[in-house]
């Protein structure tokens, strides 16, 4: 990515956000999601992706984003991390949402073994099990987790 103009990773990333909610969409993450809208809950994607891709599906789907952040000087990359969230989402997430109203419910959805803390904080976790992701199976996650195929 070093070397590339801003706006070049923007409209990269838009493409490949069109690309994952018309190709790769999982169905039962999905309406869980909808579930989670209907309750009036606010949604904050948490992810050590990079912001440009974040902060895109952040967009589409009306919501916040705690990601690590590409550096940047003068409109293009460094091909570095300004902000590396990987190992901190918890206390970000949790920073964000502390003193503000919320609709009362944490809910996490992660396919990541590095978002446990995550997942133990939350009132409603969901552990997505892909192929690659089936470590979190093997780790002692709170009983309330329900586990969600993608495959």
């Amino acid at each position: 990515l070093r070397g590339q103009a801003a706006a070049t990773l923007t409209e990269s990333a838009a493409a490949y956000v069109n690309y994952l909610l018309n190709a790769k969409k999982i169905v039962a993450v999905w309406q869980l999601y909808d579930d989670e809208l209907q309750r009036g809950s606010r949604i904050i994607l948490a992810s050590s992706s990079l912001d440009v891709v974040v902060e895109e599906l952040a967009r589409r789907l009306d919501a916040d984003s705690v990601c690590s952040r590409l550096a940047f000087r003068d409109g293009i990359c460094l091909g570095r991390l300004a902000v590396d969230v990987t190992g901190n989402k918890q206390s970000l997430v949790t920073s964000r949402i502390t003193g503000q109203e919320t609709a009362g419910r944490i809910s996490v959805y992660t396919d990541n073994v590095s978002d446990i803390p995550l997942l133990k904080m939350a009132d409603a976790g969901y552990a997505v099990c892909t192929p690659a992701s089936s470590r979190l199976r093997k780790h002692a996650l709170p009983r309330s987790v329900v586990y969600v195929s993608a495959e």
